[in-house]
């Protein structure tokens, strides 16, 4: 017979910079359903767009997890790239969950990685009995999200990190004078001053007048 997990329902959501997405997972075959999606501009907190699709779609979750764009480290949580911050536990008491279960989204992103199919993945090297195919995963957004899967003997480890915060270097004169120009402006240049949303129109102004 079904044990007591096989009951319980999941409000799941990825939490970006930009946009948020809201599903509700069920039973042991871990079902989705009542996918939403919401922008964040338009709502003034995260509690208040899990509420509002709770009340959209008439979902009872009995937990509630969490793939959101932001170091996680206890319960406290602030986004990089948003003005969000939150107590984990304010969360399950505001839509009525249990739990509630907080993880960075690249970090959920590198869970997912020997579950996509060889096509969809780009070999870099070659792999060796040494590393048996360990991956990683880069996706610029609001910011510029890392992770990796690491194989280990017969299992393995998602690793998650805030890689797009390491400093930005140059490879030559060109590249020096337009990291120069962002430097002049926010004091210092990461990785996702340049490689995200906002990075293109960085990047943009940073070049216009260099070349």
């Amino acid at each position: 017979m079904p044990g007591p997990e096989h009951a319980r329902s999941w409000l799941i959501a990825d939490v970006g910079g930009t946009n948020s997405r809201c599903a509700m997972l069920r039973g042991p075959e871990f079902d989705v359903s009542l996918i939403r999606h919401y922008r964040n501009d338009e709502h003034a907190t995260l509690q208040e767009i899990l509420a509002d699709y709770l009340l959209e779609t008439d979902a009872s979750p009995t937990n509630c997890a969490l793939a959101i764009a932001a170091p996680v480290d206890g319960e406290i949580v602030s986004m990089s790239n948003r003005d969000w911050r939150f107590n984990v536990n304010e969360v399950s008491q505001r839509i009525g969950v249990e739990t509630t279960e907080v993880i960075n989204d690249f970090h959920a992103v590198g869970y997912s990685l020997p579950l996509i199919d060889n096509d969809r993945r780009v070999e870099i090297g070659r792999a060796t009995k040494y590393r048996k195919g360990s991956m990683a995963v880069l996706g610029p957004g609001s910011g510029l999200g890392m992770s990796a899967w690491i194989e280990s003997g017969r299992n393995g480890v998602a690793v998650s990190g805030e890689g797009g915060h390491v400093t930005l270097s140059a490879r030559d004169a060109g590249e020096d004078a337009i990291i120069g120009k962002l430097r002049e402006r926010f004091g210092y240049c990461e990785a996702e001053n340049v490689l995200s949303g906002p990075g293109i129109i960085n990047l943009h102004q940073a070049m216009h007048g260099v070349d």
